[in-house]
């Protein structure tokens, strides 16, 4: 079973229980961190945490800069962000992830600088910044997902390549039945082709994760593999594929630690 009202971050009992609290934390508008990072000069925000520049025209865009400093001045937080920014434009390695549930979209993104690590989530209209220590970055992006069990039952596998047309006979029809047949007809075994639909049709929430790591002369270097996971009243599911076929296997919190862990290794 999953609960997206025990979602992670500073303020949930669900993270922090398991991978430990953080030491400092900041919140903001979205409109203070995108005028404080273009005032620092930081170049080009880092994914999935962009939030495109605020102000229709010029005379707008100094109306919402004089806004955020004062925001900040009132607040006394301008130092404290800045610190925080600087770790963000010179990490070492990020852990990106985005989850979109039915509430909306959290962008997440875990940096490690010289042994330091902080998570910034950005949802609707606020950012959180929190300050980790020495905490591990899978550990990081585990807690700031809502608190979720692991599915049920074993995994399941189906042959990637038929998923489109399972897909479309699926949604032409409304019967989990005849998306089945395109399955069965690649090579999937029937129980597994109706149970792997049978989750997909619960989901709830999906999300993704990658590893990205800066390179001179480039932007970043993103992790050739990533990892995929669905939430479903019955519980969370990991997905990946491999050698054509595509694997949905039930995962909780340690187990997806895991498979982020291995996208960083």
């Amino acid at each position: 079973m999953c609960d997206s009202s025990a979602r992670g971050g500073a303020g949930h009992s669900a993270g922090a229980v398991m991978w430990g609290r953080p030491e400092r934390v900041l919140v903001v508008p979205a409109v203070v961190y995108e005028v404080w990072w273009e005032r620092l000069g930081l170049g080009v925000m880092p994914y999935p945490l962009v939030v495109f520049q605020h102000g229709d025209d010029q005379h707008e865009r100094e109306k919402v800069r004089t806004w955020a400093s004062q925001w900040l001045a009132h607040h006394g937080l301008g130092e404290r962000l800045a610190e925080a920014l600087r770790i963000v434009a010179d990490h070492e390695v990020e852990l990106a992830l985005v989850h979109t549930d039915r509430e909306g979209q959290s962008r997440i993104g875990c940096f490690r600088r010289r042994g330091t690590v902080l998570r910034v989530v950005l949802r609707g209209d606020s950012v959180e910044l929190a300050w980790l220590g020495d905490a591990s970055l899978p550990g990081a992006a585990v807690a700031a997902l809502p608190q979720c069990e692991a599915g049920r039952g074993q995994s399941v596998q189906v042959p990637a390549d038929a998923l489109a047309l399972s897909g479309a006979r699926w949604q032409q029809s409304g019967l989990i039945s005849d998306g089945v047949e395109p399955l069965v007809a690649a090579g999937a075994n029937r129980l597994q082709a109706q149970r792997f639909l049978t989750i997909y049709s619960g989901t709830s929430a999906m999300g993704q994760a990658s590893a990205i790591r800066p390179v001179p002369g480039r932007s970043a270097s993103v992790s050739a593999a990533h990892v995929s996971w669905l939430d479903t009243p019955e519980g969370r599911y990991v997905a990946s594929v491999s050698g054509g076929y595509l694997t949905v296997a039930p995962a909780n919190a340690g187990a997806l630690s895991t498979r982020f862990a291995e996208l960083l290794a």
